[in-house]
């Protein structure tokens, strides 16, 4: 018995001795954050975690376990970068990602969309335990200079309003 990748089976690693017309039972136990791809080797149902092996002749059997691994994708909306470039990742599963984002100068950043601990924060974690999708959003900063312009245009237009306030006499 062979194990390739982190699992375990049934049988340790290891050989055995069994009588002709025997018939063995094997079961493949992923580890954590991997998946069973099959057994090699002559068995009764290669892609079964649970199968036979019938003993008509010395034999060899691999379990085959491999990483279970997700995309993560990441988006930018507005001015600003992330610490990880917008595109696409793989990672694999249970592995925790720290992300930040900083916007550029005359933009703030707004929040994450997508699946993240904080979608508020800056900076905040990414839990990789299917494939995701997240985006980070920036919104442009409105300088006084372009506030100004705005209310002069409106003054400028008749738009403007007339606050008049009135004191008290002392």
């Amino acid at each position: 018995m062979e194990i390739a990748g982190n699992g375990s089976t049934s049988l340790l690693e290891g050989s055995y001795t069994y009588s002709e017309g025997e018939e063995i039972e094997i079961i493949a136990n992923p580890a954590n954050g991997w998946q069973f791809d099959g057994w090699i080797g002559e068995v009764t149902d290669p892609a079964s975690m649970e199968t036979t092996v019938v003993i008509n002749s010395d034999k060899t059997v691999s379990a085959s376990f491999s990483q279970i691994m997700h995309s993560l994708s990441i988006e930018v909306s507005g001015k600003g970068d992330t610490s990880l470039e917008a595109g696409s990742y793989s990672y694999a599963e249970g592995t925790m990602m720290n992300i930040t984002a900083t916007p550029e100068a005359g933009w703030r950043f707004d929040g994450w969309s997508g699946e993240v601990s904080n979608p508020t924060s800056a900076t905040t974690t990414i839990l990789i335990d299917a494939d995701k999708t997240v985006s980070a959003s920036f919104s442009e900063v409105m300088p006084y200079a372009k506030i100004i312009g705005i209310i002069a245009g409106a003054v400028g237009a008749g738009l403007a309003t007339l606050f008049v306030t009135r004191r008290k006499k002392s």
